[in-house]
């Protein structure tokens, strides 16, 4: 199976993030996909699946992904993009075919901290802002 990361704006959220600019900000490979959170923005390094952002060699944790540093750093400038044009989304990074646990709510800032300190959660949706 694969990583698969995505954010999910709200349909409340009034925003002009797209695909093309959310990879100019973060650096990443961004395109329009479906996920089990319906129609979002699937985020990887160049890859079809995500799996490129984890880090090579690294045991994973039972409850967070291990990034590569620039994954890390990429993602979390990805997520504070988000946040400020959109104010409302849903992070998510899930292994396909595992469990996915109760969505959380989340602060952005507590959000992209535990991105860029590798502490990415997993198969965990995080609710941002209003829904």
């Amino acid at each position: 199976m694969c990583l698969e990361v995505t954010i999910k704006l709200s349909q409340h959220a009034k925003t002009g993030v797209g695909a093309e600019r959310l990879a100019a900000a973060s650096g990443l490979t961004v395109v329009k996909g479906q996920s089990n959170l319906g129609s979002c923005l699937h985020l990887s390094s160049g890859g079809p699946c995500s799996c490129d952002l984890l880090a090579k060699g690294q045991p994973q944790d039972k409850d967070h992904w291990v990034l590569s540093e620039a994954a890390a750093e990429s993602l979390s400038r990805a997520v504070r993009f988000v946040s400020k044009e959109a104010k409302s989304f849903t992070f998510q990074a899930r292994w396909l075919g595992e469990q996915i646990h109760e969505p959380r709510r989340m602060k952005t800032t507590a959000l992209a901290e535990a991105v860029s300190s590798n502490r990415v959660p997993k198969n965990l949706p995080v609710l941002v802002g209003t829904h």
